[in-house]
């Protein structure tokens, strides 16, 4: 069984090797040495290859506290890719978002060549494409938190200079439904112990919901009523949301109101 173990090099020169799809870069069943931590990996099957590289599903065969049992190689003839992914792994290596990147090292092939290698978290769900295939299309309200996620990972690869992000949709983008409501006068403590069930009965609906609050009395952290943008099929939906709020039901409005609200900033 072959094992192929890491070395150092010197040159900083993009090593570009086109290869065909009939050619693996690492043989099933090969072995991998990690050189700093010292982990042994069993090569188990190509998972998937792109213009800087292919993957591969590896088995760890020694042990190990910090390294999971299945991960993926990433090798790739390709040092300035290589370099890339590596430091952005550095700099996202605690961020729940972003694959991990356990280890950057070269290999040393039979011939004298040079792969370059990354040991990757495994992503057993496969990429978005995959996800989307198995599952169909999100809601709006599910794309935008992603979008938010994105951003997230993006505003940390670019410290220095966080992205700021406006949206603009136009005349005729999504509806969505603002739920105001105003206490009546004196009725605190109706709102307090009425709470719990209202933040319950919201559960089922937090996807759909795109921000929501209470009104407060100036100068003060006295709740007089409250906010919730909602996205729901139609204006019967989003009365019927408002009127089954457990708040609605002990009494607590004076006034309700639902009106169509677009997203135009923000």
């Amino acid at each position: 069984m072959p094992t192929r173990h890491a070395a150092t090099t010197r040159t900083t020169r993009s090593l570009v090797h086109p290869f065909g799809h009939g050619r693996e870069l690492l043989a099933a069943d090969e072995v991998v040495v990690a050189p700093a931590s010292r982990a042994r990996f069993r090569v188990e099957r190509l998972l998937g290859q792109g213009g800087f590289g292919q993957v591969f599903l590896v088995r760890r065969l020694s042990r190990s506290t910090t390294l999971p049992e299945k991960a993926c190689i990433k090798v790739s003839h390709r040092i300035d890719g290589w370099l890339r992914e590596a430091y952005f792994g550095l700099l996202l290596d605690d961020h729940p978002r972003a694959i991990r990147v356990f280890e950057a090292f070269p290999l040393v092939r039979d011939d004298g060549s040079l792969l370059y290698a990354l040991v990757l978290e495994y992503a057993p769900h496969g990429d978005l494409g995959a996800h989307l295939a198995r599952h169909g299309c999100w809601t709006e309200t599910a794309v935008r938190r992603e979008i938010a996620g994105v951003l997230q990972v993006l505003g940390k690869l670019h410290r220095g200079s966080p992205p700021i992000l406006w949206l603009v949709l136009p005349t005729g983008g999504r509806m969505y439904f603002a739920v105001i409501c105003i206490d009546k006068k004196d009725s605190g403590e109706l709102r307090t112990a009425t709470r719990p069930a209202h933040l319950e009965y919201l559960q089922p609906f937090l996807p759909s919901v795109l921000f929501a609050g209470p009104f407060l009395e100036p100068g003060t952290e006295r709740s007089t009523g409250g906010l919730i943008v909602v996205d729901l099929p139609d204006h019967e939906a989003a009365l019927a949301f408002a009127r089954q709020d457990p708040y609605a039901l002990a009494g607590l409005f004076e006034s309700v109101e639902v009106r169509p609200w677009r997203k135009v900033f923000g």
